[in-house]
C-alpha cells in the first residue's frame, strides 16, 4: 500500500515520489510553519530562520546543503530528527553522516529525490565536517538568554559570527519587505514570522541556486 503525504498543491506517494513532486515552495512553507524547540521558547523561531543560519555558518560552497539539512521537516515534521537518531547506535549519536545514512535508509526515496532535484552533496565529507563545527545551539543559547542583539560583545566568538548573519538576513528581509507589505523590519534573532520565514529562505535559495 503506498503511503500519501498531503501537501498545499499536491500528493506525494512518499515509496514513489516523482522529481516534479518536490518543490522548493512545500519545503519553504513546511519550516516556516513549525517552532524550534518544540515551540518552548518565548519568540516563534522557524525552522527556515533556523536554516537560514545555518546557510552562512558553513563554507559557502556548501551554503545550499546547509540551507536544505532539515527538509525532511518539512514532509515528516520535526518529531522525525528524534525517531531517525534513535536508529544509530550510542557510539554515533552525533555523527552527523550516521544522520544523514539514518535519513537515506528510513526515508530513501524521499531524500535521494531531493538530493536529485537540488544537487546536495550531504555525503560529502567535508560538509559534514563543517556542519559539526558551526555549533549553532550554542548560539541559539547565548542569543535567546541576551537582550541585546547588536553584537555588542566582541570578545565572544559568538557574537561576532551573529552580527555577519543578522547583517544579511536583514539584508534578505529589505527585499522580502517589497513583496510581503513594504513595511521596513528590523531583524532581531530569532523571531521572523511565517511570512518573512518563508519569503527570505526562498530568497537564500535562489542565491544559492543561482550562483551554481
Amino acid at each position: 500500500m503506498s503511503r500519501i503525504i498531503k501537501m498545499a498543491q499536491r500528493t506525494i506517494d512518499i515509496d514513489n515520489p516523482q522529481i516534479d513532486d518536490i518543490s522548493i515552495e512545500d519545503i519553504a512553507r513546511g519550516l516556516s510553519k513549525q517552532c524550534c524547540y518544540n515551540g518552548q521558547i518565548d519568540e516563534y523561531y522557524s525552522y527556515a530562520e533556523r536554516a537560514l543560519w545555518k546557510s552562512y555558518l558553513v563554507p559557502s560552497e556548501f551554503a545550499k546543503e546547509a540551507l536544505l539539512a532539515d527538509f525532511d521537516i518539512a514532509y515528516f515534521g520535526w518529531s522525525t530528527t528524534d525517531y531517525l537518531l534513535l536508529l544509530v547506535k550510542d557510539d554515533e549519536y552525533f555523527k552527523l553522516s550516521s544522520y544523514f545514512e539514518a535519513k537515506a535508509k528510513i526515508k530513501n526515496p524521499i531524500c535521494d529525490i531531493v538530493k536529485k532535484k537540488f544537487g546536495l552533496r550531504f555525503h560529502d565529507e567535508k560538509f559534514i565536517t563543517s556542519f559539526l563545527e558551526i555549533n549553532l545551539e550554542r548560539m541559539e543559547h547565548e542569543i535567546l538568554l541576551s537582550q541585546n542583539f547588536n553584537g555588542s560583545n566582541p570578545t565572544n566568538i559568538s557574537w561576532s559570527k551573529a552580527k555577519y548573519i543578522i547583517q544579511n538576513i536583514q539584508k534578505l528581509i529589505h527585499k522580502a519587505s517589497f513583496y510581503i507589505d513594504r513595511r521596513e523590519v528590523t531583524y532581531e534573532p530569532f523571531g521572523l514570522d511565517y511570512w518573512f520565514a518563508y519569503t527570505c529562505f526562498i530568497q537564500r535559495f535562489n542565491e544559492l541556486d543561482n550562483s551554481k
